[in-house]
């Protein structure tokens, strides 16, 4: 079993400290992971640290591997500025990390598994074939159903 101290990337000034979790996995310092945070708890985003000696009554990690990373070399350069500038760690590593810079969003048309009647046949095939040929009557009738999926892009 591995320990690990991680900084919590919650901007939130009283949960700036260093928190103890356990993983099988092996981890870097500077990989990103999610971790559970509180009674409740509600998955977070969290910065490897160090390696932690071994304690008790530890949470698990969530992760098994890394969601992104930074730089060992930039993670100890971003703590000391933030305690330089007296801010919060969290909003000070936060600055490394890839910034969202939109999302696109794409329509999906599927089938919904009624049967379609011989009527519409020759009209759900062209509309299976080129979906921006949107025929809102097959919709309607329950034959088809628009779903959006949203892809996001970040600035690296």
């Amino acid at each position: 079993m591995n320990y690990y101290d991680v900084f919590l990337l919650d901007s939130v000034a009283a949960y700036d400290g260093l928190y103890t979790y356990h993983s099988e996995h092996i981890f870097r310092k500077g990989e990103l992971v999610s971790v559970p945070f509180g009674v409740a708890n509600k998955p977070k985003e969290a910065l490897i640290y160090q390696v932690s000696s071994i304690r008790e009554n530890t949470k698990s990690i969530l992760s098994k591997e890394p969601i992104g990373r930074i730089s060992p070399e930039r993670t100890e350069v971003l703590i000391e500025l933030s305690d330089y500038y007296l801010t919060p760690r969290s909003a000070m590593l936060r600055l490394a990390l890839p910034k969202l810079i939109g999302k696109k969003v794409q329509h999906v048309i599927e089938r919904t598994g009624k049967p379609i009647p011989e009527a519409f046949v020759s009209r759900a095939e062209q509309f299976v074939d080129s979906p921006e040929m949107l025929d809102e009557e097959l919709l309607r009738e329950g034959y088809f159903f628009r779903r959006r999926r949203r892809e996001e892009f970040f600035l690296y």
